[in-house]
């Protein structure tokens, strides 16, 4: 799939050194290209989401994250510009942006489409639904005793363990903290969930990669009173849950698109990330 967007937003997080200068840069250049362009900060991510048809996020991987968030209702193209090190999702440097855009404005770069995750938690009547492009981390935060942790998928009973918590992550999360647990590499052009048990009390428990199809249930207990857990999206919403929450994980009804980067592919970013040298 590939496009020619008329419509631009840049997303800027201030925080990053750079940032607001190159966002008005960029600006100035697009508008010679007979586009319009308009940037703003976090507090703009909704109708910035609304009102064009491309998103450039200056920042880094956790600056797309936040932006994941908000597309619920509608899924714009986002093409990630790295202010620091080189990110997964930010497969472009500073200095490779005006390339980047110029191949996107003439139809010769494609979107490629992932898998973001729902986490529906309920207690009683009260239900929060919650949208991430990485994962949804439950774990023991807070606790000295370890949790009593049950998943289910598809209905069917997957595993059972005392430990401290579980991940349930995406193919693009699979390189975040589900890898630092002991889960694999999953290619993020697959449509799958990896579920990895944090620290569990058993041999059995092992990471497992899941057809995104399988709705996720999660039900945890303790010993230790009602706040017992958190879960966190993305390492951005958190609540505090216990054994009379019910927490499901499905497929978002909407892919993340992401601009693909024209000089470096996911394989050779895994590669720069995590020092693998190929021999012979």
């Amino acid at each position: 799939m590939n496009f020619s967007p008329e419509k631009i937003g840049i997303v800027v997080n201030p925080k990053k050194k750079g940032a607001s200068a190159l966002a008005r840069d960029l600006q100035a250049w697009i508008r010679k290209k007979k586009k319009s362009a308009r940037s703003g900060t976090r507090d703009r991510i909704p109708e910035l989401v609304r009102q064009s048809d491309l998103l450039i996020c200056l920042g880094g991987d956790g600056t797309i994250l936040n932006v994941a968030h908000f597309m619920t209702e509608r899924s714009v193209p986002v093409l990630g510009v790295n202010l620091g090190g080189l990110g997964f999702l930010t497969g472009v440097k500073a200095r490779e942006a005006y390339r980047e855009l110029d191949s996107i404005f003439s139809g010769a770069s494609d979107v490629e489409e992932r898998l973001m995750l729902r986490l529906t938690l309920r207690q009683g009547r009260k239900t929060e639904v919650f949208q991430g492009l990485n994962d949804a981390v439950i774990n023991r935060e807070g606790l000295t005793r370890y949790l009593r942790v049950s998943v289910q998928a598809g209905g069917e009973n997957l595993m059972g363990f005392s430990g401290d918590g579980v991940i349930v992550a995406t193919p693009t999360g699979s390189t975040a903290y589900s890898l630092s647990a002991g889960g694999p590499f999953v290619h993020p052009s697959l449509s799958d969930f990896v579920v990895t048990p944090l620290s569990a009390h058993s041999l059995l428990a092992r990471p497992i990669v899941l057809p995104a199809e399988k709705a996720i249930t999660v039900a945890i207990s303790s010993d230790q009173g009602s706040r017992q857990a958190s879960v966190t999206v993305d390492g951005q919403t958190k609540r505090v849950v216990s054994d009379r929450h019910r927490i499901e994980i499905t497929r978002a009804p909407l892919p993340f698109k992401l601009m693909r980067s024209s000089r470096r592919s996911y394989l050779e970013t895994l590669r720069e990330k995590f020092g693998m040298v190929q021999h012979g």
